[in-house]
């Protein structure tokens, strides 16, 4: 009787709030502005030296999200050689130019 039952969109809330400050790990910024990312969020979400990160305002603070970029045209200059052979690459050329006709 003395048991109070939480509305459903209340208590995901509180879930992800537990989860979210069991997995957190605190770090200072520095004097730049500069801060390190724990390793094993590193891990789990792939970012390397490479990747670039979205700052995004939040009620809650400040959300960083890994961003997916497709490179500039000479970043990504021979960067098929190491998959495929130059005739597998003309070969899907044709295959794509043949798609769009």
């Amino acid at each position: 009787m003395g048991s109070k039952i939480e509305p459903p969109h209340t208590r995901n809330r509180r879930d992800e709030r537990d989860t979210v400050s069991k997995e957190a790990e605190f770090r200072r910024i520095t004097s730049k502005g500069q801060v390190t990312i724990p390793e094993v969020m590193r891990k789990r979400y792939s970012i390397t030296m490479q990747t670039k990160l979205q700052f995004v305002p939040s009620s809650e603070g400040i959300l960083l999200r890994p961003t997916q970029e497709e490179g500039t045209l000479k970043e990504l200059a021979g960067s098929a050689s190491k998959k495929w052979t130059v005739s597998e690459m003309l070969k899907r050329l044709n295959e794509l130019r043949e798609e769009n006709v």
